[in-house]
């Protein structure tokens, strides 16, 4: 027998068990480091997790070219070049959504589910999963040639609130300046509930705090008549809510109200004139109310699963 061809053997077998322990033994450490350093994340999103992504939503039509109404791109929020919807936000959103949630729409946070990582496609919302439908009842119609009483008779809260006169100085021959108008009036009467006064106009004068001209066309005995210079280049003027209050206090509470009615979020928005024929249209409207929606998505990353 070859005794020292039979110790080689035995030597290489040695050798062989403990290089075979020494890769289980390193492998074994490396995996588990990996599984403590880097958790297992899915590639698929699943309702509830926590993703982070990169979004644009476009109107009506998934065109890159279209109106931008919401992104989470720095470079598209601050590029005045690209068309954008009227009440923009003015502070850009944020890419960390959980599927399934509400935010930003109902539509786009589910649409999210099922979306692999490092894909960009689209997500298409109707309107009653984004922004939901358009409301007539947040129409403003404010006749072009308008019709003001000399004599008028307000309640007296609204005209305490409109005029910024204290209770103690709201008396018979009181003068003070219209809010809107800025004509001068005198307190004809005051009663436990309402105020009587008396507008007192120039004619030719212009007047009132719209975001265009409106002059004194005719003061007649018992009516003023306001003459609104607004054509059709006038469409697309933005109109604040708050700049009009005092105009007709209760048609804009009255809108602002409708706005909390139909789960709108925050207040009453700035409208804008949409139409300019026998009457001004001035749309409350959100631009994106009553529109398919679509949004450009990319999943970067799963950060949590739920």
């Amino acid at each position: 027998m070859d005794f020292s061809s039979t110790k080689m053997k035995a030597i290489i077998a040695v050798i062989v068990i403990i290089t075979l322990i020494s890769v289980a033994v390193v492998y074994n450490y490396y995996k588990h480091r990996d599984d403590e350093e880097d958790p297992f994340i899915p590639e698929t999103v699943e309702d509830g997790d926590t993703v982070k992504v990169d979004y644009t939503g476009y109107l009506d039509e998934p065109d890159t070219t279209g109106k931008v109404f919401d992104t989470t791109n720095l470079t598209i929020f601050n590029d005045g070049s690209i068309e954008k919807v009227r009440n923009f936000p003015e502070v850009i959103s944020s890419s960390t959504l959980v599927a399934g949630e509400s935010s930003p729409t109902e539509g786009f946070s589910t649409g999210l589910i099922g979306l692999e990582t490092n894909t960009t496609t689209w997500i298409e919302v109707q309107p009653e999963k984004g922004y939901g439908a358009y409301h007539h009842e947040l129409l403003l119609q404010i006749p072009l040639r308008e019709e003001i009483p000399v004599y008028q008779v307000m309640d007296k809260s609204d005209f305490l609130l409109d005029f910024g006169i204290t209770e103690e100085f709201l008396v018979k021959q009181a003068s003070a300046v219209h809010p809107f108008w800025g004509w001068n009036i005198t307190v004809l009467d005051v009663r436990d509930d309402s105020v009587e006064f008396w507008n007192m106009p120039d004619e030719g004068a212009e007047v009132g705090n719209f975001p265009w001209k409106s002059t004194i066309d005719e003061v007649s005995t018992l009516t003023i008549y306001v003459q609104h210079h607004v054509n059709s280049d006038d469409v697309d003027t933005s109109v604040d809510p708050d700049a009009i209050r005092t105009y007709d206090r209760r048609s804009i509470t009255d809108l602002s109200e409708k706005w909390t009615e139909f789960d709108l979020h925050g207040s009453l928005k700035n409208g804008v004139v949409t139409t300019v024929a026998g009457s001004i249209t001035v749309d409350f409207n959100l631009e994106t109310a009553g529109r398919t929606l679509f949004y450009q998505v990319t999943v970067l990353e799963i950060i949590s699963v739920s």
